[in-house]
């Protein structure tokens, strides 16, 4: 594999590490305050998606194709993407994570690309994981990705121990 495609992939990795990093003084920070998160089974298994989408674009890349070509339109896209998740970011501040955590008395944020879109943040991410393969070439995690993290974003997953709780009567 050609050296700019690992620098990209370290790039694009790195931007991610950064996010979760945020992610996770924030979430400390609303904690503090009082915060409740809310689905909290439905994160790990994001979470481990994001992982494995990683992974996967890397093991596409290393073992079906080898990427030659430099397409600058999906970096242009990729870039543009990034920033619009920075523009989500700055205009929550503090308010900003990965997780759903509901901090008592706070009204939704109505501003910023918040005016146009509910999670805009989600949609720039199922955007990302389509783009990000054809960056690369990695065109079966391009399809498989996006797709899974839609049902994911979809999904309702009781906590750990409500499945086996018998309902009042």
């Amino acid at each position: 594999m050609a050296v700019w495609i690992y620098s990209i992939f370290l790039m694009i990795l790195s931007v991610r590490v950064l996010e979760i990093y945020l992610s996770k003084r924030n979430e400390h920070w609303l904690e503090e305050r009082g915060a409740v998160e809310k689905e909290k089974r439905k994160y790990r298994w994001m979470h481990m998606l994001q992982r494995l989408f990683f992974l996967s674009v890397l093991a596409e890349c290393l073992l079906l194709i080898k990427p030659e070509k430099f397409n600058v339109l999906f970096l242009f896209l990729f870039v543009l993407l990034t920033a619009g998740k920075l523009w989500c970011m700055i205009t929550l501040g503090r308010f900003w994570t990965l997780k759903h955590l509901k901090l008592p008395g706070v009204l939704l944020f109505r501003r910023g690309p918040y005016r146009l879109v509910k999670e805009p943040y989600n949609v720039i991410t199922l955007v990302q994981l389509f783009i990000v393969p054809l960056l690369f070439g990695a065109y079966i995690t391009a399809l498989i990705f996006p797709i899974a993290y839609l049902f994911m974003m979809q999904a309702k997953l009781p906590e750990r121990g409500s499945l086996f709780t018998k309902a009042p009567l």
